[in-house]
């Protein structure tokens, strides 16, 4: 068994290795290989993911699906943008039609977008954009890609919720923590996941707790 530190280089290379891809003119797809292993850091599963190969859009629908196995009662999100045409969208609606609770804030410019998948998001589905007054007067973008599940994982990266996103741009994805209480191998520390799920899910609060209902 690797000790944590070296774990956690083996998962930094998994960064250095796209990086070098990336300096060498290499995009595209065919370009990341299989999906890397998900790794145990001190109890708490990570996975990382890069678009187009490892279609990221079905680990977020994974994710929040295995939350909805055990219970899921909770998803939060913060995101810049938002399309119909993933499949992101239709996951939360069928999830939040059995009870669970979904609350996500978005960027204003991007959320009236004609094509944007907020418009179909119907109640009980909360969504918020920022008041851009107060502290964020001076807000030009909500850039985040941030969900919180059940307060024991993070979904997060550079990737939007897109179909472009997930087909054709090069994009990261990692995904922290569990709801179950082994993970391939991996006996999950919930303590540590929730320690780090709701770090990540205070700063999704702190931007709602300055934004207003989003109204088509």
């Amino acid at each position: 068994m690797r000790d944590a530190s070296s774990r956690t280089s083996f998962v930094c290379r998994q960064y250095e290795v796209e990086f070098n891809q990336l300096r060498g003119g290499s995009f595209g797809r065919q370009r990341h290989g299989d999906v890397p292993e998900t790794y145990n850091l001190s109890g708490v599963p990570v996975k990382v993911l890069f678009a187009p190969d490892h279609t990221p859009e079905l680990e977020f629908m994974k994710q929040m699906l295995k939350g909805a196995d055990v219970g899921s009662n909770e998803i939060v999100f913060a995101i810049f943008t938002f399309a119909g045409s993933s499949g992101i969208d239709d996951t939360m609606v069928a999830l939040s039609r059995g009870g669970t609770k979904i609350r996500g804030v978005l960027d204003p410019g991007q959320a009236n977008q004609k094509w944007a998948a907020p418009k179909t998001m119907k109640p009980p589905i909360e969504l918020f954009v920022p008041k851009k007054e107060g502290v964020f007067k001076n807000l030009r973008k909500l850039h985040h890609k941030l969900m919180v599940i059940d307060e024991s994982i993070v979904v997060a990266g550079s990737f939007n919720y897109t179909q472009p996103a997930n087909d054709y741009n090069d994009e990261n994805l990692f995904v922290i923590g569990s709801v179950f209480p082994k993970v391939e191998n991996i006996e999950v520390d919930a303590a540590e996941c929730q320690a780090l799920a709701k770090h990540m899910k205070t700063e999704i609060e702190r931007i709602i707790a300055g934004s207003k209902q989003y109204k088509p």
